[in-house]
């Protein structure tokens, strides 16, 4: 059953990879400022994921560059202390102007996925979370995710998520800008602390 609803999942991703711009999306395309946003989906697409139970553990992102952009970078974090350790990420070619991202964070599947689709085609990697607990089914779980567009700086990361995970009773939330000051999740002392960034470069993978 597992392995049906993992194929059903990637199946519903290709599908919302592949699927036409809307008339919204074809008047917005030309020159513009390099940005990554959240994807703004139609009904029918929310339904899909909600169908192959990606739920919200998965969300989209659409992103808009220009020729100066080669690749891109996902980082994924681990809080230790009140400082981020990477504990796995990877690069992807790009090209075109304009592509997707989908990440999935599902701590209860031990989980974490990133794909990218651009001109060049559609690549991914998954992991298991970091020194996550064999059981969090009794933890509370908060996700802050990117909630409007980002301007996109060559070698600058941009933070798509944080996510925290706690026996705690009280999770405080806060924009996925404070990544880039994790003593403000330190101080509540909980259980575990992850982040995913991206980063667009313009060097061409070798």
């Amino acid at each position: 059953m597992k392995k049906l609803l993992s194929l059903l999942l990637c199946a519903a991703f290709l599908l919302l990879f592949t699927a036409c711009a809307t008339e919204e999306g074809a008047k917005d395309a030309g020159p513009g400022p390099m940005q990554v946003a959240p994807s703004a989906l139609e009904e029918g697409e929310k339904n899909l994921l909600s169908l192959v139970g990606a739920g919200q553990s998965a969300v989209l992102f659409d992103y808009r560059v220009d020729e100066s952009v080669k690749s891109v970078r996902v980082e994924r974090y681990e809080l230790e202390g009140d400082a981020w350790r990477a504990f796995g990420g990877g690069s992807f070619a790009v090209s075109g102007e304009e592509g997707r991202i989908a990440l999935t964070l599902d701590p209860r599947a031990d989980r974490l996925r990133f794909a990218v689709q651009s001109g060049s085609g559609t690549s991914a990697i998954e992991n298991q979370y970091a020194d996550l607990a064999a059981d969090v089914s009794g933890m509370a779980i908060a996700s802050s995710r990117l909630s409007g567009p980002a301007d996109i700086e060559i070698g600058e990361e941009i933070p798509l998520a944080v996510q925290v995970i706690s026996d705690s009773d009280e999770i405080v939330s806060y924009d996925v800008s404070e990544f880039f000051q994790p003593e403000s999740y330190a101080q509540y002392d909980y259980d575990h602390v992850y982040a995913v960034t991206v980063t667009f470069l313009g060097d061409e993978l070798g």
